[in-house]
């Protein structure tokens, strides 16, 4: 029923009481909006609680203490079903401080080690690494980027208030003034779905994060290994160098008693100079291996002396077979691609809910100055999805899930092969070893050390001592150098394999 005034400057002044009481209004109906979980303050994404199966349309809140989960479902096609897991934090403050993706890094096991002259080992070479290393970092800030997109993705619209004049310019009156408010309501479960395509977005990205520090990890190991080798390389020319002193020291006792002449003490001295050079290439070797873990971990300098560990020493491999099963189910890159395709799977159920609809309604209030009343209105209105039905959007999606899968298919492919290669050159390497190992090395230190005695006791010639010798150094490198191959394609297999054990 029409409201009459007694003055004209009365009701404009209520008119202005209820644009000042409605933009109250507004401002705790936004507010209370966000408190009762339309528009949550913060969602904090745990990627373990992300299946890898698309939601069903349906969406349940259960509150527990300070947090909400928010739990949906909605329909990706037609023969995925699954679940998506949410908390939802009150206060968006802690959002910032408390994600769990920003690492900080720890104190540096390097600056330990060179303050104790310890040897450093594997484990705390890996700490630094995956604490400092900027790829790795600035990986996961991309991963923790995706909380803020996450937390967008909930946001409903926002609504509109406002100051509404009608028939200004009658010629019996100033017309009607008054306010509105306006609010469009999102059907179709889309904030649900779009958030449910950032969850899977986030498993894309914690999987790439998982593939870098792979990467990482299998570069350190390789350097790793070549400085543990080039450790083992010294100690091992270091011994022939003082095999060959003892020889120059023979050769000299017997020129000096007169029965040998001065070549085979001039080459005898030849012999030992170029195993004190090969002592000073290891040694320079060892020194650049130990700079290029160094230049990985980003340390300007070499601060640690040696590391720990035993370059002979290696786990037994599995079979091929079993080997290729455990990357299809392990490798990041892999899982990856099959997040992909989780991810195009729920763009596709997106894209079909974009033609539902969204509703919106205003309501206004205004004063007629004309027959001093107050007047009310109410609108609700949708569009009619008659000619864009969003069909190019759900063609596309379709597409890019055979992409995913093709793509999917690929990896596995290029993984098979990279693995196929790497396990043939391992077990030839490790087929070399055993042989080196069982036979050739005792067979050719024993050779040496016979020439040796017999050169000491004046039955063997230097020419047959010098080709022991020979024999013992060539097979001794061999041997390393077979070495560092199995472990290159060891380090190579097991990173395929996510295997560090």
């Amino acid at each position: 029923m029409p409201i009459r005034k007694p003055q004209r400057l009365a009701t404009s002044h209520a008119c202005l009481s209820a644009l000042a009481g409605l933009t109250f209004l507004c401002s705790v109906g936004c507010h209370t909006t966000a408190n009762t979980g339309l528009a949550p303050r913060m969602v904090s994404f745990a990627p373990e609680t992300v299946s890898s199966q698309a939601p069903k349309s349906k969406i349940a809140t259960t509150k527990k203490a300070d947090s909400r989960q928010v739990a949906f479902q909605s329909d990706i096609d037609d023969s995925s079903e699954g679940l998506i897991s949410l908390s939802i934090d009150e206060n968006l403050d802690s959002f910032v401080e408390t994600s769990e993706f920003i690492a900080t890094p720890a104190t540096s096991a390097v600056e330990l080690a060179s303050e104790s002259h310890s040897p450093i080992t594997l484990a705390e070479l890996e700490q630094i690494l995956l604490s400092t290393n900027p790829e790795i970092l600035k990986a996961q800030s991309q991963l923790a980027a995706l909380s803020g997109k996450q937390l967008q993705a909930t946001l409903p619209p926002n609504p509109t208030a406002g100051m509404i004049g009608d028939d200004i310019n009658a010629d019996d009156g100033a017309g009607r003034y008054g306010v509105f408010y306006s609010q469009q309501v999102v059907r179709g479960g889309k904030l649900a779905l779009a958030q449910s395509v950032v969850c899977a977005e986030q498993e894309v990205a914690q999987n790439q994060v998982n593939a870098t520090r792979q990467r990482l990890l299998i570069d350190l190991r390789q350097r790793y290994y070549n400085v543990l080798l080039a450790q083992e390389t010294v100690r091992q020319t270091k011994e022939l160098a003082d095999v060959l002193l003892r020889s120059v020291e023979t050769s000299e006792k017997l020129f000096a008693a007169q029965e040998i002449a001065k070549a085979p003490v001039l080459r005898s001295q030849v012999e030992y100079q170029n195993a004190k050079m090969m002592v000073s290439q290891a040694e320079n070797q060892r020194t650049a291996s130990l700079r290029r873990i160094a230049a990985l971990l980003g340390e300007s300098a070499v601060r640690f002396e040696s590391l720990a560990g035993d370059v002979r020493n290696a786990p037994p491999m599995s079979d091929f077979e079993v080997v290729f099963d455990q990357m299809l189910t392990s490798h990041p890159e892999l899982s990856a691609a099959f997040a992909s395709i989780e991810q195009a799977r729920r763009e596709l159920a997106k894209q079909r809910a974009v033609p539902i609809p969204n509703l919106t309604w205003q309501t206004n209030l205004q004063y007629d100055f004309t027959t001093d009343e107050v007047v009310g209105g109410f609108q609700i209105g949708m569009p009619i999805p008659k000619f864009n039905r969003n069909q190019g959007a759900i063609s596309q999606a379709r597409q890019n899930i055979q992409t995913s899968v093709h793509a999917a298919d690929q990896k596995v492919i290029e993984l098979r092969d990279r693995l196929t290669q790497a396990w043939s050159s391992y077990v030839d390497a490790n087929i070399q070893l055993e042989t080196l190992d069982r036979e050739l090395l005792p067979k050719s230190a024993e050779a040496m050390e016979l020439a040796n005695e017999g050169y000491r006791q004046g039955e063997t010639p230097y020419l047959e001592l010098l080709l022991a010798q020979q024999l013992y150094a060539k097979t001794k490198l061999g041997y390393l150098q077979k070495l560092q191959q199995r472990w290159q394609y060891e380090v190579e297999i097991r990173g395929l394999i996510s295997n560090f054990q």
